[in-house]
C-alpha cells in the first residue's frame, strides 16, 4: 500500500488563505474557506498517478473519528470542510495517525508505518524538517509563511517529486 501522510495547514492552505478568511468574516461574505481547491487538485494528481491512500498526519485529524466499522468520519466543522473539499475531487481520508506522541509528527508517522506495514510513502508537510534524517528522502517540505502566495503550500512543482517518491522501488535488506 502506498501512503501520503498529509498535513493540512501549510500544505492545503497558507497565510494568505487565512487573510482571505479574515476579510470574508469582517465583511460578511460567504462561508469560511480554509482549504484551497487548487492544492486539493494537486493531491488528486498524486493519488491518480500512484494509487496512494491519504493518511491524515495533520492536527486536523482531531476533527475525525473512526466508526465501529472502521470508516473515518468527520465530526467538527473543519472535518466536514476538509471532507467536502476532498469529496469534490473523489478523494477520501483512508486513515489518521495516532496520538501517542502528540506534537512529534515524525514519531507518530514512524509508529503508523511500523504498525501498518507501510513501505511506500511520502510525507507532505510544512512542519517536518529536512534535517530529521529518518524520512528526509520521503518528505516534501512546504511553507505556510512567505512573501508570495504562489510559492506557499503544495505546489505544482511538488507533484512529480511526490509521484517519484511513491513509485520508487526500495529494496529491503
Amino acid at each position: 500500500m502506498k501512503v501520503i501522510f498529509l498535513d493540512v495547514d501549510g500544505v492545503l492552505n497558507n497565510q494568505f488563505t487565512f487573510s482571505d478568511i479574515s476579510h470574508e468574516v469582517m465583511f460578511g461574505y460567504g462561508r469560511r474557506v480554509e482549504i484551497e481547491e487548487e492544492k486539493v487538485g494537486f493531491v488528486k494528481e498524486i493519488v491518480d498517478a500512484t494509487d496512494a491512500k491519504i493518511v491524515l498526519s495533520s492536527t486536523w485529524r482531531c476533527f475525525f473519528f473512526r466508526t465501529s466499522d472502521g470508516i473515518i468520519r468527520p465530526y467538527a466543522e473543519k472535518g466536514y470542510l476538509l471532507k467536502e473539499k476532498l469529496d469534490k475531487y473523489g478523494l477520501e481520508i483512508y486513515d489518521v495517525t495516532g496520538y501517542d506522541t502528540w506534537g512529534r509528527r515524525e514519531e507518530e508517522i514512524k509508529t503508523y508505518i511500523e504498525n501498518n506495514g507501510v513501505r511506500d510513502f511520502v510525507i507532505i508537510d510544512d512542519c517536518m524538517d529536512d534535517e530529521y534524517g529518518l524520512y528526509a528522502d520521503k518528505t516534501i517540505k512546504t511553507k505556510f509563511y512567505g512573501l508570495h502566495r504562489n510559492r506557499l503550500g503544495l505546489l505544482e512543482t511538488h507533484i512529480p517529486k511526490a509521484i517519484d517518491i511513491l513509485n520508487r522501488k526500495v529494496l529491503i535488506k
